[in-house]
């Protein structure tokens, strides 16, 4: 089993659990969350013939994929609301 830790501030829960459900098929990805005020653990069990450390290295890619994604929608959330409302624009009733 190979063992990473994630910086929170570069990291969240939600991204670690979505990169570690993209490599359900390949390994199992154990968080522990209590390790510190900055950190996160994950533990790495491979289930196929994977290297352990390309898929550290994967899992760490992809947390940061995830984390960057959150990061950008709730910078951008009022300009995709503003968007959406002139695209979509509510109906009046009186029609």
């Amino acid at each position: 089993m190979n063992e990473i830790t994630l910086r929170k501030d570069s990291s969240s829960v939600e991204s670690i659990q979505k990169a570690a459900y993209r490599l359900a098929p390949r390994a199992v990805v154990i968080l522990e969350q209590d390790i510190g005020d900055d950190l996160h653990r994950c533990s790495i069990k491979v289930k196929l013939d994977d290297n352990a450390d390309e898929l550290a290295d994967e899992l760490r890619q992809l947390v940061n994929d995830y984390f960057l994604r959150e990061h950008l929608s709730s910078k951008t959330e009022a300009v995709r609301s503003l968007l959406f409302a002139q695209a979509f624009p509510i109906l009046d009733d009186e029609e």
